[in-house]
């Protein structure tokens, strides 16, 4: 292809076009041919052309050269008058694109009313349009950031509307809109504060955080302003800054009861806050927050935050059936296999699936059956891998093959220090996972006289992802040696 014909095919208007699903282009259409929006014959004529393209926009007869002779037959071509139809038709894709938009949000079609019957100093029009765009808003039970911004745009307009009646505005009250606008900055700040927290710590971005204490004071002292959703950002941002187990069980209670006032999006990152501080817990020998993390994502599940357009993502699956095991549920568990699995997507589901599958034999105790799931299986990204070796690991313990199994620890090891997208904090975790496995299964096999006491003396004082299933297995071993002793000497014999 041509170098100008490359250029045409990744211009600004064939990507507009191409990001248009077919349902949405047959209303650009319609848009496009009406002479409210485009009053030019000639741009109307160019889209006909060029939606015969759609979506690739590929083709030999997709050229400049080739569109210019069905719109002019006869006339030479002229690079200039195609481009300045490109400038038109995108004009226009872009004044589509803002008023699909506009008609899907009610507010900002309300509000974009009420401040033309501002204009027209239609002062009955307006107050009614008004009232009618505020009863729609405290109709929904959402009451997030948006929700006092919008009442904050109606009471401006109910004030200069009053203003433009009464010029003295001697009857003007604007303690509601003081209120709205403190909440939606107050949410607002605290949202922003959770981002810059969480880049600072992922990325060692530097953000300047020194008023977020003169904020938490603030809203404090001012009682939350009678706003739950202020309470709950509040409580999200005490639990990022300074975590503790009394905050997160006041925000999962808060939330639990409240999680109608947040859009899905919202109630999200909301939930999300929860669930990683039951990670850090987890990952503490002697903390266990494996039930409060099945709560939480049953809460999750309940209320539509884990499937999008009808689409489970796979990772949040295979994350919920896991939690499901790690809390002893295994009946949930099963029930997430049979109820959602066909939610998932059809090029990720047999993956998903087979691993959830082997994580399930795994917990019954069915460790060739977990082998046969695991075999078939490919790994189609770094999560997968991981669960997989952890899976083997644990396998090949359990059923004493040590060839497997070092040959397993040592594959762990090398995918953890090649792999550049893992933190140094996570590598720790799991290298420390690695360490102690390969102690114990020593002392199984009698190759150590270490005192599996002493071992998970260690365990129980090391951060360790995993840290669970090796407590389990240090006491499997007490119980064989309840004096903590181990005479080196004859060693099982090794099973291949």
């Amino acid at each position: 292809m041509p170098e100008n014909e490359k250029s045409f095919a990744g211009s600004s208007l064939i990507t507009f076009l191409s990001s248009l699903e077919k349902s949405e282009l047959r209303e650009f259409d319609k848009f496009i041919h009406s002479p409210f929006h485009n009053n030019r014959s000639d741009v109307s004529r160019y889209f006909d052309v060029l939606k015969k393209f759609h979506p690739q926009f590929t083709g030999s007869e997709f050229s400049k050269q080739h569109i210019f002779s069905l719109l002019y037959p006869g006339t030479s071509y002229k690079d200039d008058v195609l481009r300045r139809l490109s400038s038109n038709l995108l004009k226009a894709g872009e004044e589509f694109g803002a008023y699909i938009t506009f008609r899907k949000d009610r507010f900002v079609y309300n509000k974009s009313l009420s401040a033309f019957y501002l204009s027209k100093s239609s002062q009955k029009l307006l107050a009614r349009q008004i009232n009618k765009t505020e009863s729609d808003l405290l109709a929904s039970p959402c009451r997030d950031a948006a929700f006092f911004l919008n009442m904050s745009f109606l009471e401006e307009y109910r004030r200069l509307g009053s203003v433009r009646k009464d010029s003295s505005g001697r009857k003007i009250d604007v303690q509601s809109q003081i209120d709205s606008t403190w909440k939606f900055a107050a949410i607002t700040l605290f949202r922003l504060y959770k981002t810059a927290s969480e880049h600072s710590r992922q990325f060692d971005t530097a953000y300047n955080l020194n008023n977020l204490e003169l904020l938490f004071g603030l809203i404090e002292r001012t009682g939350f302003m009678g706003s739950k959703a202020l309470e709950i950002w509040y409580l999200v941002m005490k639990l990022q800054s300074n975590p503790d187990d009394n905050t997160f069980h006041r925000l999962k209670k808060t939330i639990t009861a409240n999680s109608n006032l947040f859009e899905p999006v919202e109630g999200f990152i909301i939930y999300v806050s929860l669930l990683g501080y039951c990670y850090e817990k987890n990952i503490l020998p002697s903390e266990n927050f494996h039930v409060e993390e099945y709560e939480i994502i049953r809460e999750m599940l309940a209320g539509g935050l884990l499937i999008q357009d009808n689409v489970f993502h796979p990772e949040w699956f295979i994350y919920a059936v896991i939690t499901s095991l790690r809390a002893g549920k295994m009946k949930f568990a099963g029930e997430l296999l049979s109820d959602y699995a066909k939610l998932l997507p059809p090029g990720d589901s047999d993956n998903v699936l087979e691993h959830a599958f082997a994580e399930i034999e795994i917990e019954k105790g069915n460790y060739n059956k977990a082998l046969k799931h695991l075999a078939v299986s490919k790994y189609n990204n770094i999560a997968e891998k991981l669960r997989a070796k952890h899976m083997y690991l644990k396998i090949y313990y359990e059923q004493g093959l040590s060839e497997q199994f070092f040959y397993s620890i040592d594959s762990f090891k090398h995918l953890i220090k090649n792999e550049v997208s893992l933190s140094k904090g996570t590598k720790q975790l799991r290298e420390n996972f690695i360490k102690y496995a390969v102690k114990l299964f020593r002392i199984k096999l009698n190759e150590s006289a270490e005192d599996p006491g002493a071992v998970k003396k260690e365990i129980l004082k090391t951060p360790i992802m995993g840290n669970k299933w090796l407590l389990k297995k240090a006491d499997e071993l007490l119980s064989i040696h309840p004096a903590g002793k181990i005479t080196r000497g004859k060693s099982i014999p090794r099973k291949k």
